[in-house]
């Protein structure tokens, strides 16, 4: 039973919508990897995905960059790749998206800061500047 409400938890993190089949799977791997290896909360990271950072909590924070990791978005040092991003989205997305990938990365890159610090704060500001389009 424990099983079958952690794989509906999971199911519920990832946000599949617009996504192709093959990269609907391969995101799940990704959230059940993270997951698992990091052992954030899920209710914490589901918070997280809605937007509520009212919170800290490193698992959460290592799951968060764990997440950006496996998808290409950042480095091993915590380093945003925005052209990666910028590929993986529609046309009509990639100029907002643009503009908010910059804006957070200046605003949050802040020199020798932890990657998972980095990625948080990473999230923290995308979902803030475009609610309702989350990256993990």
């Amino acid at each position: 039973m424990r099983l079958y409400i952690l794989l509906v938890a999971l199911g519920m993190l990832v946000n599949t919508q617009g996504y192709t089949e093959e990269q609907q799977k391969k995101l799940k791997e990704h959230v059940t990897v993270c997951i698992g290896g990091t052992g954030a909360n899920v209710e914490l990271v589901s918070r997280a995905r809605a937007g509520d950072f009212s919170f800290e909590d490193d698992k959460v924070k290592s799951y968060v960059f764990c997440v950006l990791k496996r998808i290409g978005l950042m480095d091993n040092e915590g380093v945003f790749k925005k052209e990666v991003a910028l590929a993986k989205l529609d046309e009509r997305k990639r100029e907002p998206a643009g503009k908010a990938i910059d804006n957070c990365v200046s605003q949050y890159n802040t020199e020798g800061a932890p990657a998972e610090q980095l990625a948080w704060n990473y999230l923290k500001c995308y979902q803030i500047l475009l609610p309702g389009n989350p990256i993990i």
